[in-house]
């Protein structure tokens, strides 16, 4: 029977979040419909996030409450910033799913300045997956910790790719429209401090015969200037967030994604890349990290923070290109929207 689900909240569609929602929405067997929030969401977020003041929607009350109670299924995504729709009635039509991509806890320290809000993020998060039928991560590692922490069982479903989008990427346009000659190493994501914008820009002065690009939201030569508090090198080109065909010839033109942000975390730039055939060069902590890939076969770690063991790991990449095609066989085979959208209509159909 086609179950009618609600997938959201969609406040962001670029973000890799946004990416998996319209995703899922788009190839399920099933009528998935995104929902999203009012326009002033977004704003009320800031001023919370900057104040520490939260106020409550209304529109948020109607949408848990009554509209939302219409499906069969509600699916939600990412942190509960929009906490209104968190909120169940007493006795909901409803079913409830959570995908939740992590905890801030994970990684945010006491020092940081979003420290207490995140906090409030993470406890709604768990109050919220302990009302659901079913909670969904990415990796055994956070299904692991989820378990062992809060005792909440969740479901591994792996985030998804379209590779035919992925690998229609033009090298030659990219050079055209932008100046920059294939082949270089890229850094994708916000400049957050998780992500490692310093670790790229440390690994760029040690390679000054190498290009490197930066591409996502509000990545400008000033912007990542100011963060650095210097200057940025020759070799590090900032190309602000790029949509469409511009964003899969980048990652086309790469040789080797770096991806700093601990694997275990995930992050679906990973596979985003091994689907355009460049190379994942991502940062390990301990051994049991979760990965995407098979080491040396189709990706490569380095050990997290350590510049000489990711320099050589840039150098064993360039000089051994066979594993971009080993990484592009493995998303085929695993990682395909059209694999990873059986997992989640299969998800759905099992929820009595």
């Amino acid at each position: 029977m086609k179950r009618r689900i609600a997938i959201g909240p969609l406040s962001n569609p670029y973000g890799a979040v946004g990416r998996i929602t319209k995703t899922i929405s788009k190839y399920s067997r099933n009528d998935v419909v995104p929902f999203t929030p009012p326009y002033y969401n977004n704003f009320a977020t800031r001023i919370w996030r900057k104040t520490g003041f939260k106020f409550y929607d209304p529109y948020g009350f109607y949408l848990s409450h009554y509209h939302l109670q219409k499906f069969d299924i509600i699916h939600f995504m990412n942190h509960p910033v929009y906490r209104e729709v968190h909120l169940r009635p007493n006795n909901p039509r409803a079913k409830y799913v959570y995908r939740i991509p992590g905890l801030y806890e994970t990684y945010v320290g006491k020092n940081d300045s979003n420290y207490q809000i995140s906090k409030k993020l993470d406890e709604w998060m768990i109050e919220s997956c302990r009302q659901c039928e079913k909670v969904v991560v990415g990796n055994k590692w956070f299904k692991d910790y989820l378990m062992q922490n809060y005792n909440i069982d969740s479901l591994i479903i792996p985030n998804g790719v379209s590779t035919k989008n992925w690998v229609s990427g033009c090298k030659e346009r990219f050079e055209k429209n932008y100046g920059i000659k294939s082949g270089f190493c890229l850094y994708a994501g916000r400049l957050s401090k998780e992500k490692g914008p310093d670790f790229f820009v440390e690994i760029a002065k040690k390679r000054p015969n190498l290009d490197f690009v930066m591409i996502g939201p509000s990545v400008t030569a000033d912007s990542l200037s100011k963060l650095i508090r210097g200057q940025v090198p020759d070799n590090v080109h900032c190309l602000n967030r790029l949509l469409g065909t511009d964003l899969v010839d980048c990652f086309s033109s790469a040789s080797v994604l770096l991806n700093h942000a601990k694997s275990k975390f995930g992050g679906n730039v990973i596979l985003e890349a091994m689907a355009s055939k460049t190379i994942p060069i991502v940062a390990v902590e301990a051994s049991n990290d979760g990965l995407w890939f098979e080491p040396f076969s189709e990706g490569l770690t380095y050990e997290y923070n350590n510049i000489d063991d990711c320099l050589k790991k840039i150098d064993y990449a360039m000089k051994n290109r066979d594993i971009s095609l080993n990484a592009y066989r493995r998303i085929l085979l695993d990682y395909d929207w059209s694999v990873i959208i059986n997992k989640y209509d299969d998800m759905y159909e099992g929820i009595g």
